[in-house]
Parts: structure tokens; C-alpha cells; sequence
């Protein structure tokens, strides 16, 4: 089984993005902007929290559940202590 994440990134901003996929390579591409679409129009490239599972079923039913909740719920969830929640640099995680 291959490692995969549910990871929620965001920008200065504060406009949250909820994705699955394997982390480093993915918070690689969102940074330096190389695919069109959300992340690269709203300039995504701060990870603030990733879940790791080697299950991509569980993954993407956890970032599914985590969409539908309100910003509010998500903005609250995301302030108390975080799990590996990592800030992206070009160097990759920190």
C-alpha cells in the first residue's frame, strides 16, 4: 500500500483548499504554481494540516466530509493543535 494524505492548504488570504494525493510531490506543484486552476488562481502554497492513511478510500472520504463542513467549523477545527502541520518552502516542508 502507497502512503497517500488528506491535506488543507491555504494562502495569505486565508482561502482554504481540501485535497488528497501524496503530499510532498503535490505540495511541490501547488508552490511553484505549475497546473492551472484553483491552487494557482488563488495562489494556494501554505500546507496547514495533512492526515496520512495508506487507505485512499479513507482518504478521500475523509477530505469529502471535510468539504461539506462550514468554514467556520473548518477555520475552528484548524486552531487547535495541529498534527504535522507543515509550511511549505522551495525546498519542500519545514
Amino acid at each position: 500500500n502507497r502512503q497517500c494524505y488528506v491535506c488543507i492548504m491555504t494562502n495569505r488570504s486565508q482561502i482554504l483548499y481540501v485535497g488528497v494525493n501524496d503530499l510532498e510531490p503535490q505540495v511541490d506543484v501547488y508552490k511553484f504554481e505549475s497546473i492551472e486552476g484553483f491552487t494557482k488562481r488563488y495562489k494556494i502554497t501554505r500546507l496547514v494540516y495533512f492526515y496520512e492513511t495508506s487507505n485512499i478510500e479513507g482518504a478521500i472520504s475523509r477530505a469529502k466530509k471535510i468539504k461539506k463542513w462550514r468554514r467556520s467549523k473548518k477555520q475552528t477545527w484548524l486552531k487547535r493543535p495541529i498534527q504535522g502541520g507543515k509550511t511549505c518552502s522551495k525546498d519542500g516542508m519545514r
